[in-house]
C-alpha cells in the first residue's frame, strides 16, 4: 500500500510541475483572433453582466481557461485550473505572474482574506488570486472599470 501511495505521489508531483506550464498565455489589450482557439476545446457565451462582450471557455489540462473580449481586443484571462498541491499552485502562479509582467512588477494592495488583488507597475494590467478556488485572473484595467 505505501509503495502504491509513493507512486501516485510521484506521478502527481511530475503531472503537476509540468502540467502549469501548459496553460495557454495570451495577450491582453490585443485584436483577438478566434482561430488561436483551433487546437482547443471550447464554447462561446455572451458575457453575463456586459453587453457585447463574450466570453470564451476553453477546456485546459485540470480545468478551464475563459476569455473574455470586448470591442475585438482580449480584456480578461481567468485561470480554474486548480493545483493539487501547494507547492505546485506557488509555481504556477509565479509563471502566471512573470508571463503577464512584461518585465514591470507587481504591486499587492489588497488581501481581504479570500484573495489578493495586484496592479501591474504600469497600472495596464491587474489580477486577481483566489485562495478558497485557486482561480486566477488577469485582465486590463479598462475591463476592471467596465465590469464592476
Amino acid at each position: 500500500m505505501a509503495v502504491y501511495i509513493l507512486v501516485c505521489i510521484t506521478i502527481l508531483r511530475c503531472y503537476e510541475s509540468k502540467g502549469f506550464y501548459m496553460l495557454p498565455i495570451f495577450e491582453l489589450g490585443s485584436k483577438f483572433e478566434p482561430q488561436i482557439l483551433e487546437s482547443y476545446e471550447f464554447t462561446e457565451a455572451p458575457h453575463e453582466k456586459v453587453k457585447g462582450a463574450v466570453v470564451y471557455t476553453l477546456e485546459v489540462g485540470t480545468g478551464d481557461t475563459l476569455l473574455t473580449v470586448y470591442e475585438g481586443l482580449l480584456h480578461e484571462v481567468i485561470y480554474q485550473n486548480p493545483s493539487w498541491f501547494p507547492w505546485t499552485r506557488k509555481r504556477k502562479l509565479r509563471h502566471l505572474f512573470n508571463s503577464y509582467s512584461s518585465n514591470l512588477s507587481w504591486v499587492e494592495f489588497m488581501d481581504n482574506g479570500f484573495g489578493k488583488v495586484f496592479d501591474r507597475e504600469d497600472k495596464e494590467l491587474y489580477a486577481l488570486t483566489s485562495r478558497a478556488m485557486d482561480y486566477t485572473t488577469f485582465g486590463t484595467a479598462f475591463w476592471h472599470t467596465k465590469k464592476h
